[in-house]
């Protein structure tokens, strides 16, 4: 999770995604308060549109039908599957948006989380793969080449939703604001009044309500994954709600990661991706892609610091807060 600066700004909000979004610009920027209400109108739009919640929503109906052949859907959304498949290919399967079986193997759906038998578990990941996810571009249709698939994009939609909202303003002349859909997704353009950028913090993830760190967004989007608000507990175990496509299992190891890209939609499924990638290979993706930065805080080791390893060279204006027990980690290929 994230938080947003305390400079005075026009703040306008509402309720979508299960969270609440939100339009913060400086109140000389926004003189039509009528611009910031049609931004917040296009999140609703995209809910509409992606969620899978509602049976009308045009994923649901995609998700009833491209198993039985191919189903053309809308420009808007076949173009967000494309990247999301992009990011599959790049991430070495670790953003999967097939993964829908497994979350609902898990208890997930619902937040009623539960243990899988073996059975249930390999019935599930035989339903997964992005691999087997058609998209064809002559006439914008899809196919499920195994039965039962479906997509879920709640490790992406945020941030997609805040990109549209963006485009919307900017449209409108709005040339510096920043957004965020529960703060765990942030987009920022433009500049803070009388500063480089925008300074986003980063919250401690072990102590409500305290920040840990901060950044500095410039024409930036950051999202936030972590273990600490969705699990349960079962069997003296404690199992976290992201889960890895590859072996079926939630994640461990990590407890929170915040990727920061040129869109907010890359920095959601990012931050998904990096917490399954481990912190090696999160260094060597920005490594790849220069354009893309982390804050990758894994579980301590032994009762030992919690260890703090800022990456990539897109990471601006990043800074501690003086906590206790924290140290950061400037070699990450070392630990």
């Amino acid at each position: 999770m994230a938080d947003v600066s305390q400079t005075r700004l026009l703040r306008l909000s509402r309720h979508a995604m299960a969270c609440r979004f939100e339009v913060l610009s400086p109140p000389e920027t926004i003189t039509d308060l009528q611009t910031a209400y049609e931004a917040l109108d296009v999140v609703d739009d995209i809910e509409d549109m992606l969620s899978v919640y509602r049976e009308d929503s045009a994923l649901s109906r995609l998700n009833r039908q491209a198993s039985k052949g191919p189903t053309r859907v809308v420009s808007d959304l076949f173009a967000l599957l494309q990247e999301s498949h992009r990011l599959w290919k790049e991430t070495d399967g670790c953003f999967d948006i097939t993964i829908g079986p497994l979350i609902a193997c898990w208890g997930f759906s619902h937040r009623e989380g539960r243990i899988p038998s073996l059975s249930e578990l390999k019935r599930a990941q035989n339903k997964i793969g992005t691999q087997f996810l058609e998209l064809n571009t002559a006439d914008l249709s899809v196919s499920f080449t195994r039965d039962e698939m479906s997509l879920n994009l709640g490790a992406i939609g945020k941030g997609y939703a805040l990109d549209c909202a963006k485009r919307k303003l900017c449209d409108s002349g709005i040339d510096t604001s920043i957004i965020h859909g529960g703060y765990s997704s942030i987009l920022a353009w433009g500049k803070e009044p009388h500063q480089n950028g925008w300074s986003v913090g980063i919250r401690h993830p072990l102590i409500p309500g305290r920040r840990l760190a901060k950044v500095e967004l410039l024409n930036q989007g950051l999202s936030t994954s972590g273990s600490g608000e969705q699990f349960f507990r079962a069997q003296g175990k404690r199992f976290c709600h992201l889960l890895d496509p590859r072996s079926g299992f939630p994640v461990e190891g990590m407890l929170s990661v915040t990727a920061i890209a040129p869109s907010a939609a890359e920095a959601d499924a990012l931050s998904t991706a990096f917490f399954n990638l481990g912190v090696e290979k999160v260094a060597r993706y920005c490594d790849n892609h220069p354009e893309v930065a982390a804050v990758v805080i894994p579980h301590p080791v032994g009762g030992g610091n919690l260890r703090v390893v800022p990456l990539g060279s897109a990471l601006r204006g990043f800074e501690m807060e003086e906590h206790q027990g924290v140290e950061v980690i400037e070699t990450p290929l070392r630990i």
